[in-house]
């Protein structure tokens, strides 16, 4: 086995516990930096010992693997904000090519994220501009490229007006620093500092800055490299999990085929929301990227699962009739010999409660995968990884079943229990107690009284799976791992 590094993007559950459950199918051991070092929350990482860390590591590692939103900013939240200047981050790149240069057979995987359309909510003064913001920046990039009409100019007057001017000057700082070390990264990456580099499109809008700078960004990518060493696709949290699977591809020669099927059909065309192209271009890349070929005739066959109206966020246009399909062609694809992976993006920030109503009664233990969790993009690429991770497994004859059966379990109590079912709740008993804080921003008693509703929604939750889905586990531990309802740590039992 290879040993590898892991530099996550912050310390969620989502970069931490997601790559080591994955490895943890195969018996890979991943090397993570000490947790205090990576920040919390709104406090970031600490980047001198990050840059010490890699360092130290970097003579006994095969594969190490970089966000490079934390070795720079310290994380994904500080990436929003202009607190460290372009020269300063330029300086801190550099540490990994000297890295590279130091240790020629260590094999570098990098990533880091374009700028999302808007800023980050951390209270309810910020969910408030994050609206208004998210507007400006999509009319502000339009006016770069066309003229804007009278009523867009006047919208775009009055928004900017009523947005603090510190906000826009953070917001357009951190986006113009943000652009020019992901430029810096493409340089790296032809230079061959990395083996793969993928620059991920966070939150965003068709129409947003980001399309212009993905514009210029891809532009700069040779013919030779695009999707095969260096990838521009939307996504963000799942890219540590992507990277790992394609390092470990790489390492072991192995790229699995996957035959990608849309329900229903129409979804392929569709994009998600808070993304910028189509679900299919999405698909294409986040798979090459982690070390998969989309192709029919392989070992996987993926469904995807989206409305029939992306736009709608729901299955009312043609969802449903193709949830009916999409078990019985799960279930024949498992007689031919394929593993079913499942993609749940009929929803953004969580499984289709459709989709779940269709499912009630069957096994999901005959899944390769299940994912349903934030964008489609995030769902798509943790699906994708745990595949190619599987891919790898198997070839060496190391397939760890209970890792497996543990992953799609915590997957499923995660992305559609916790996301679709218990977090509205739990969002419903928080506006009856002010005191506890915000959605956003928990206060302390509030964090307390959120975890344990948590745990005990949870362990009811772990007995209907079992009923109902065929997902066995003895015990479930879950908490909020940061003060706000919008993810979770989720960690089952066998």
């Amino acid at each position: 086995m290879p040993s590898i590094g892991f530099l996550p993007l912050d310390d969620r559950p989502c970069s931490i516990d997601f790559p080591q459950r994955i490895a943890d199918i195969m018996g890979q051991g991943l090397e993570m930096p000490p947790r205090d070092a990576l920040g919390t929350f709104l406090e970031p990482g600490c980047c001198a010992a990050l840059e010490s860390w890699l360092r130290q590591q970097a003579p006994r590692l095969d594969i190490l693997i970089v966000s490079l939103d934390m070795l720079l900013y310290g994380g994904l939240a500080a990436s929003r904000l202009p607190g460290v200047d372009v020269e300063q981050a330029q300086a801190r790149m550099e540490v990994l090519r000297e890295i590279k240069a130091g240790h020629p057979h260590l094999a570098l995987y990098g990533w880091n994220v374009i700028m999302r359309t808007s800023i980050t909510v951390g209270d309810e003064l910020a969910s408030q501009h994050w609206q208004d913001m998210n507007r400006f920046a999509v009319l502000w990039a339009r006016a770069q490229t066309e003229e804007l009409d009278a009523v867009e100019r006047e919208e775009m007057q009055a928004l900017a007006e009523s947005i603090p001017e510190a906000v826009r000057e953070q917001y357009f700082a951190a986006r113009r620093r943000n652009h020019s070390i992901n430029r810096r990264a493409l340089e790296l990456a032809v230079d061959g500092v990395f083996s793969v580099l993928l620059l991920t499109q966070d939150d965003a809008h068709p129409q947003g800055p980001n399309a212009l700078e993905r514009q210029t960004l891809a532009a700069l990518v040779p013919a030779d490299e695009n999707r095969k060493r260096v990838f521009l696709h939307p996504g963000a949290d799942e890219g540590g999990m992507v990277l790992l699977a394609r390092a470990l591809s790489d390492w072991h020669q192995i790229s699995p085929a996957v035959d990608w099927n849309f329900y229903p059909g129409s979804c392929a065309d569709h994009t998600a929301v808070y993304e910028d192209v189509p679900l299919a271009e999405t698909v294409e890349s986040q798979v090459r990227a982690a070390g998969l070929t989309p192709a029919s005739g392989g070992d996987f066959w993926a469904a995807v699962c989206g409305p029939g109206d992306m736009s709608l966020g729901s299955a009312s246009q043609g969802g449903t009739a193709a949830y009916d399909r999409v078990w019985k062609d799960i279930r024949q694809a498992g007689l031919n010999g394929k593993t079913p992976l499942l993609c749940d993006v009929g929803h953004a920030n969580g499984g289709s409660e459709e989709l779940f109503r269709r499912l009630r009664g069957e096994d999901l233990t005959l899944l390769g995968s299940y994912a349903g969790w934030n964008t489609a993009a995030n769902t798509i690429g943790t699906a994708a990884a745990h595949a190619a991770v599987m891919a790898c497994a198997e070839s060496l004859q190391q397939c760890n079943a209970a890792a497996q059966r543990r992953f799609i379990t915590e997957r499923v109590l995660d992305d559609y229990c916790f996301q679709t079912k218990v977090r509205p709740q739990m969002a419903g008993i928080l506006e009856k107690h002010p005191s506890w804080g915000s959605p956003f921003k928990l206060t302390e008693k509030g964090w307390r009284q959120m975890d344990a509703r948590l745990q005990k929604a949870m362990e009811q939750w772990l007995e209907l799976l079992a009923e109902d889905y065929g997902l066995k586990a003895a015990a479930v531990e879950a908490h909020l791992p940061w003060p706000r309802l919008f993810e979770a740590s989720v960690s089952v039992t066998l």
